[in-house]
């Protein structure tokens, strides 16, 4: 699997960003990112032609934590900020791109930038919405790193992504 973002960092603090639970797994550091466009199941050199053909983009130095919210049955993310629309422009210019390449990307109705702090387990029940409303959010800063070409890792004891490829700041 493929897929464009950004690496997203978090500040260390001495309670751990997600709340110590029995039925979801933290992601690991490595692992938190912001996507701009999810390319999917393709050929690696496909990957590659649509990274090569991104502009250069301008991301935000950093954005604030809005929520906890569940993203499908078992993704709890950080539903970002994105006040001067910089994660959304470069998202749609990353679809764009995709679109010049791959047929069937598809483009969200609503980019709800967020990055996956936790998964819940097979088996295991999600927290509900309320649950979610009473988890803290991180008071600091989230850091936005480079615009990044990742795929799935091969190796399941490693990170669950690899970089693959970035553009340089500036």
């Amino acid at each position: 699997m493929w897929f464009v973002g950004a690496t997203v960092t978090c500040a260390e603090t001495d309670e751990p960003l997600v709340p110590v639970r029995v039925d979801v797994r933290p992601t690991r550091p490595a692992d938190r990112h912001v996507t701009l466009v999810y390319l999917g199941r393709v050929p690696e050199g496909t990957a590659h032609r649509v990274w090569h053909s991104l502009p250069r983009l301008q991301l935000p130095d950093e954005v604030r934590a809005l929520r906890w919210e569940r993203f499908g049955r078992n993704a709890v993310a950080l539903e970002l900020s994105d006040d001067d629309g910089l994660l959304e422009g470069a998202s749609a210019r990353c679809h764009d791109a995709a679109a010049d390449v791959v047929v069937g990307v598809p483009r969200p109705s609503i980019f709800r930038p967020h990055v996956t702090m936790a998964r819940v387990p097979r088996r295991a029940r999600p927290p509900s919405a309320t649950a979610l409303r009473d988890w803290p959010v991180p008071s600091s800063a989230l850091q936005i790193g480079l615009t990044t070409l990742f795929r799935t890792s091969p190796q399941s004891t490693s990170d669950r992504y690899e970089v693959v490829d970035q553009q340089t700041s500036g």
